[in-house]
């Protein structure tokens, strides 16, 4: 089984006034290169991903076939070290596995998620 994400929601766009110190955080939970990571797919969801390693590392997101059989896996994207990505799940056709999950992948423990909900 791999390591849960907890997805994150930021705060937006009329939040109550003052903004109290630490309430635009969001954190990053490293992965797992021995389980992978997971997270629950809604379809409206933001993937920050951070390499926190000296040199370039990878990771993957996995996919399952769509109605028409089409599959396109993100396989071994490279990132040089304090690189970030993002990736944004506007649908969940094509990505949600087995009990609505994303299913990630890392080269090395140093590379770090974030999911940020766009609800």
């Amino acid at each position: 089984m791999a390591t849960a994400i907890t997805t994150q929601t930021p705060l937006g766009p009329h939040p109550a006034i003052p903004i109290s110190v630490g309430a635009l955080d969001f954190t990053f939970a490293n992965g797992d290169t021995a389980l992978g990571n997971e997270f629950v797919i809604t379809g409206r969801q933001l993937l920050l991903v951070f390499n926190n390693d000296v040199g370039a590392q990878t990771f993957t997101i996995s996919s399952v076939p769509d109605a028409f059989g089409r599959k396109g896996d993100i396989t071994d994207y490279s990132l040089d070290a304090g690189d970030y990505v993002a990736f944004w799940f506007g649908s969940v056709v094509g990505w949600r596995q087995t009990a609505n999950k994303i299913l990630l992948a890392s080269s090395n423990d140093a590379i770090q998620y974030a999911v940020l909900n766009l609800d």
